[in-house]
């Protein structure tokens, strides 16, 4: 049987890694001379105007995908797209091109050219595609053809082409794309499968298509005047959304049992506890009674021990295979693995302690809301942790090769997830568990004083937990210190552009089961408006600059929240010579009367320290709730402009 593309990442580049999101697979690797590029027609270069949405900066003329799936060795890609420019924004957004590959994708016979209002035809050299660096996250690194695109201006075409080679892989669970970022006047897709074998679509968000078999070997289907995908913030994940297709050849009638099958044999034979294995079980476990805490003290012995490309940049898929390292042995012996391999060596540990433990196979919220009737293709799933039997039926969810996330934590991505628990003779649905908004907290203090030049300056603590925590510490991790202060600076400097940080403290970044804890000096020039001899001082630092995020009237797609949340805060501003205050209040409550969220702040004056104190209790999505269909646009609207209302809440100061 011919493989399949081993999961999304080749299908679902994420537009962080892309600089045009039109960039998609291509196929089989063909020579590209000039003389090879289609004729432009005068009615392309003469367009003054866009044909499918009115108001596009730029639009797709062709976008045509070639796929070649005839190798039982490899799958190809050709991709060939002619973009027109209508404005200023389209220039520059589409005169940067960047192809990203890596070690397993092949890039070839790129061709880029421009064609000017007047008809002109530059082709642009190869002495001008570079190659650079895009992203080095978790093991992973891909790199970029970039390429800068001269001559480029407002009634230009830029067309390009290149071809795609991905080794050991097919077609099988394809993601074909029918709604991009911008409009498309005519898309295609040309198939050639795999053995002449059949080939099934599946569609989301749009009516079935029909691929019709060409006397060359190639299934085609096109389509005419496809809008763009319109962003909204806090949308759906794209799957939710865009028009697309899956691509497969049919399959057994029940796949995830096939796949929980694989995994189970897969899995159970990898992590079968060995003499060594056992050893260190009981030496890490000696003296612990619990199921959980036997657990615990694994989960950190491998966060804290074991070396993996995520953790570690020394750590690579050739320094494993040099130092031969496979099974959870090898990685207890040499303290290094991959991040499977980490979590392998717990299963066996675990196991090895009497305790019960299972892979967890389940679906990405970055990626759809997965669910095995809507999404009824194995490509779907992935491994998503491992679960514990802590006591009885209660199972905990971990990820202990990802060092930022606590015991009995998924990352916010995974959490609340349809999943299987697969290990021992049967597999199980179920749920992923998610954290309540009180374990997902920050909580802010401030001792400052405001002087009468508008100056504010004090000490700040920031405490966060749950998914705040593994967030902020997943940018953190694997960083220099300077570094780490760098991005701390620069989050706090975006809202408040003229502060001064020093004695920077960073804390519990080592340490997954601690919060992360952030102390500093700061001063704010300027941070209070000043008018005469009025003063106008928001209290709450914190929320200074903070606006509701949905400020359009109306709402085409879903609202989807990450996961719930809370934050408290404790604010202490004594007055500096020569500034009095007169009235002081505090904002209305914000209350769901279901008690989905609240935002409540006090404010008191405090005479005899001369003193302004500033308490805040916010929360979100009590209830766990993290969707809302646009036709609750409005109140949550209505929500969230209340909120910054209430946190943006000023005071008025006098100087005397």
């Amino acid at each position: 049987m011919k493989p399949n593309v081993p999961g999304p990442f080749l299908f679902r580049l994420s537009a962080a890694i892309i600089t045009i999101a039109v960039i998609a697979a291509a196929a089989a690797a063909q020579s590209l001379k000039e003389t090879d590029w289609p004729n432009i027609t005068p009615a392309e270069i003469a367009m003054k105007s866009p044909l499918v949405d009115p108001n596009a900066d730029a639009e797709a003329i062709f976008w045509k995908i070639r796929i070649d799936d005839k190798k039982a060795s490899s799958v190809s890609f050709d991709h060939h797209i002619r973009i027109k420019i209508f404005s200023e924004r389209g220039r520059e957004k589409y005169s940067k091109l960047d192809i990203p590959f890596t070690k397993r994708i092949k890039v070839e016979n790129l061709a880029v050219r421009v064609i000017k209002p007047d008809g002109t035809i530059v082709n642009v050299p190869s002495s001008e595609i570079f190659t650079r660096e895009i992203l080095k996250a978790s093991g992973i690194k891909v790199q970029a053809f970039s390429v800068a695109i001269p001559n480029a201006e407002v009634g230009s075409i830029i067309e390009y082409r290149y071809s795609e080679i991905i080794k050991n892989a097919g077609i099988q669970g394809a993601h074909l794309d029918f709604q991009k970022e911008l409009p498309i006047q005519k898309l295609e897709y040309q198939i050639r499968p795999f053995n002449k074998r059949s080939l099934w679509t599946t569609s989301f968000n749009m009516d079935s298509i029909s691929f019709v078999a060409g006397e060359d070997g190639f299934m085609r289907f096109s389509m005419s005047n496809v809008p763009a995908l319109a962003e909204e913030p806090f949308m759906p994940p794209e799957d939710e959304v865009k028009r697309w297709a899956a691509v497969s050849y049919g399959g057994f009638s029940d796949p995830f049992g096939m796949l929980a099958f694989i995994w189970q044999r897969y899995f159970d034979g990898r992590t079968k506890p060995t003499g060594a294995i056992r050893e260190k079980a009981a030496e890490l476990t000696a003296g612990l009674s619990s199921n959980e805490e036997k657990a615990r003290a694994i989960h950190r012995f491998i966060q804290t021990r074991i070396r993996t490309p995520q953790s570690d940049d020394l750590i690579t898929a050739e320094s494993l295979d040099e130092n031969d390292v496979e099974t959870p042995t090898d990685v207890l012996k040499k303290q290094m693995g991959s991040a499977i391999q980490a979590d392998f060596l717990f299963a066996a540990l675990t196991k090895a302690a009497g305790v019960d433990v299972k892979v967890v196979i389940g679906g990405d919220r970055r990626e759809n809301f997965f669910s095995r009737t809507k999404y009824p293709f194995s490509d779907f799933v992935s491994m998503i942790g491992l679960a514990v039997n802590t006591e009885g039926s209660m199972w905990k969810f971990i990820d202990p090769c990802d060092k930022t996330v606590p015991f009995g934590v998924l990352p916010w991505y995974r959490e609340g997830v349809e999943a299987m628990a697969v290990g021992g003779t049967q597999f199980t649905w179920l749920k992923t568990t998610m954290n309540s908004a009180a374990a997902n907290k920050s909580q802010r203090s401030g001792n400052f004083t405001i002087n009468a030049d508008g100056t504010l300056e004090g000490d700040i603590r920031m405490e966060f937990s749950g998914q705040e925590a593994v967030i902020r510490k997943s940018r953190l991790f694997g960083k220099s210190p300077t570094e780490r202060e760098e991005i701390v600076k620069s989050e706090i400097q975006s809202k408040l552009s003229t502060a001064e940080i020093s004695m920077l403290s960073i804390s519990g970044l080592e340490n997954s089961g601690e919060p992360l804890l952030l102390t500093m000096k700061i001063r704010i020039p300027s941070y209070a408006q000043k008018s005469g001899k009025r003063i106008l001082l928001q209290p709450n630092v914190f929320e200074y600059g903070s606006e509701s995020p949905f400020s359009a009237g109306q709402r085409k797609y879903p609202i989807v929240f990450r996961y719930p949340w809370s934050e408290a805060d404790t604010i202490a501003i004594k007055l500096g010579d020569g500034l009095s205050i007169d009235a002081i209040d505090s904002p209305p409550d914000v209350r769901h009367p279901g008690r989905a969220f609240l935002d409540s702040v006090s404010v008191v004056f405090d005479k005899s320290a001369n003193t302004i104190r500033y308490t805040r209790d916010f929360s979100f999505a009590n209830d766990r709730k993290l969707i809302f269909e646009p036709d609750s646009y409005e109140n949550l609207k209505k929500a969230f402009d209340l909120f910054q209302k209430t946190d943006t809440h000023s005071l008025l100061l006098t100087q005397k």
